[in-house]
């Protein structure tokens, strides 16, 4: 069995799981789900980027997460306006107690991408799904994600010529293009088939 040939079928059963989640399990399991994920990207993001700054500024950001999704859990989504305090809580720890040598704009930037990158859009997810049709949006934003992913992998691998700035190793301009017929004809086709009270103008923007 080929490499590719594995990711497929490891897609297959990844795609066949989170339907099941999302379509039948309670919300609250889909939010632990989430916030399972939000953790351990987060770590993935800081164990690879390596950021110099202090272990226990880095724990506040586990524990400003958990706390988020908490919140949606018990429908308290004001305290999502606690989001800003990745940043602020932070930045002001790493100013006031490093340092005037050790202030590096890099070290801060990675400090604040974290949350911002992973764990909000993830947050958003959970809100997302306590909305009217909330399930079904969630499905349309992951099956356009899935679509201009593929769209942009097959099309990069059988027409990629030219050379995208590189980003990451193998991204083409035929790739790039392919990804993004995708999306807008999945997005159009999704919003037809489940959401005929919208336009599929409106859909596709």
């Amino acid at each position: 069995m080929t490499t590719h040939m594995k990711r497929v079928i490891t897609a297959f059963i990844a795609i066949l799981f989170l339907i099941g989640v999302i379509r039948y399990a309670p919300l609250w399991v889909f939010t632990m789900l989430i916030l399972f994920a939000a953790l351990i990207s987060l770590n993935e993001f800081y164990a690879l980027i390596k950021p110099k700054i202090a272990e226990k500024i880095v724990f506040v950001n586990y524990v400003l997460t958990t706390v988020l999704f908490f919140s949606i859990l018990i429908n308290s989504h004001r305290y999502i306006a606690l989001f800003p305090f990745f940043v602020i809580f932070p930045l002001a720890f790493f100013i006031f107690t490093y340092p005037k040598n050790h202030h590096k704009i890099g070290d801060i930037a990675n400090l604040i991408m974290g949350p911002f990158y992973i764990c909000l859009p993830l947050i958003l997810l959970a809100v997302i799904a306590r909305l009217p049709q909330g399930r079904m949006w969630i499905f349309f934003i992951l099956f356009v994600i899935f679509a201009g992913d593929t769209g942009s992998f097959y099309c990069g691998k059988f027409f990629g010529k030219h050379k995208l700035t590189q980003i990451s190793p193998g991204k083409t301009w035929e790739g790039t293009i392919g990804g993004l017929i995708a999306n807008i004809a999945c997005a159009g086709l999704f919003g037809y088939v489940f959401f005929t009270s919208l336009s599929v103008i409106s859909i596709i923007i």
